[in-house]
C-alpha cells in the first residue's frame, strides 16, 4: 500500500515481512527528486524542504542468515521432504548449537495446522533427528574423555568440577536431560557432558527418548494450535517452553523432597 501526499507531506510505504528478532526498524528516507530536464523549464532541482519524505515502516523485520533461513522454512514448509529439513535441523542444533531447531519444528506444526503436514510425522521428525544428535553429542563427550581426564590430573579445581558433575548427572541426570533439551546450546553441553562422565549408554538414550518426545510434541502442537504467533516469535515459545519444562522438574524435585522426607520419619519411627 502507497500514499503519495502533496509538497511537504510525508509518504508512507508500509513493507511487512516476518522475521525472528521480534523487532520494528521504521526508517525515514528523503529520496533524490527528479531533474528537470526540459528546455523551457530551470533545470534546477526543488528545495530540499519541498521533497517529500518517504518512511519505510519494516514490521518484525529479520536481520541475518537466521531470518533469511526461516523465512526459507516457512516458504518450503508445505513440501513433504520439509519433514526431512526439519530431522537434519533437531540433529545439527544437538551438535551445534545455532540452528534454529525449535522454529523448525513450529514452523512444521503451523503447517501441520493448516493441513499441509501431518502433525505426528513432524513430531517424529523432529524426535528423531534430535535423538540422533544428542548421541551424537554424547559420543563426541566421550572421544574427549581421556583428554580431560589428563588435564584433570594438573589440575585439582578440574578434577573436583568433574566428580561433582558426575555425582549431580547420576542423581538427577533424567531430569536434567529433560529440562536442558528447552535451553538451546544447554542440552549441548549436558548431552557431551554425560559422554565426558561415561554415563551408561542405556540409562542416557532412555532419557534422551523422554527429553526428544516431550520437546517435539510440545513445539509442533505449539505452533498447530497457535499458529503464526510462535512461528513469528521463538522467543515468546522458547520462554513458555522453559517455563513449562522448569515447572515440571520443580514439581518433580518437590514429591522427590516429599518421599525422602516421609522415608526417613518412617525410618525413625521404626527406630
Amino acid at each position: 500500500m502507497e500514499e503519495f501526499g502533496g509538497e511537504g507531506e510525508t509518504t508512507v510505504v508500509p513493507l511487512a515481512f516476518v522475521g525472528v528478532d521480534g523487532h520494528s526498524h521504521v526508517r525515514t528516507l528523503r529520496p533524490r527528486p527528479p531533474t528537470i530536464s526540459s528546455g523551457s523549464l530551470s533545470h534546477r532541482r526543488p528545495p530540499v524542504g519541498n521533497v517529500p519524505r518517504v518512511t519505510v515502516v519494516l514490521a518484525a523485520e529479520s536481520s541475518g542468515w537466521i531470518g533469511d533461513l526461516t523465512g526459507w522454512l516457512t516458504d518450503v514448509s508445505g513440501a513433504w521432504w520439509f519433514l526431512i529439513v526439519i530431522t537434519v535441523i533437531a540433529l545439527l542444533d544437538s551438535v551445534v548449537p545455532i540452528v534454529p531447531s525449535e522454529t523448525t519444528v513450529i514452523i512444521g506444526g503451523v503447517a501441520a495446522g493448516l493441513g499441509e503436514q501431518n502433525l505426528l510425522l513432524v513430531i517424529a521428525a523432529g524426535a528423531i533427528g534430535a535423538f540422533i544428535g544428542d548421541n551424537l553429542a554424547y559420543v563426541i563427550g566421550a572421544r574427549l574423555t581421556g583428554w580431560i581426564e589428563r588435564r584433570a590430573e594438573r589440575r585439582p579445581q578440574l578434577r573436583d568440577r568433574l566428580d561433582r558433575a558426575t555425582v549431580m548427572i547420576r542423581d538427577r541426570g533424567g531430569l536434567l536431560l529433560v529440562t536442558a533439551r528447552f535451553i538451546p546450546g544447554g542440552r549441548t553441553a549436558l548431552t557431551v557432558s554425560c559422554g565426558v562422565t561415561r554415563q551408561p549408554r542405556r540409562w542416557f538414550a532412555g532419557w534422551v527418548v523422554v527429553a526428544v518426545t516431550i520437546w517435539a510434541t510440545y513445539s509442533a502442537v505449539l505452533g498447530s494450535i497457535f499458529g503464526k504467533t510462535f512461528s513469528d516469535n521463538h522467543t515468546l515459545a522458547f520462554l513458555i517452553a522453559f517455563g513449562t519444562a522448569l515447572a515440571i522438574n520443580v514439581l518433580i524435585e518437590v514429591v522427590r523432597h516429599l518421599r525422602r522426607r516421609s522415608a526417613g520419619s518412617d525410618t525413625a519411627a521404626t527406630d
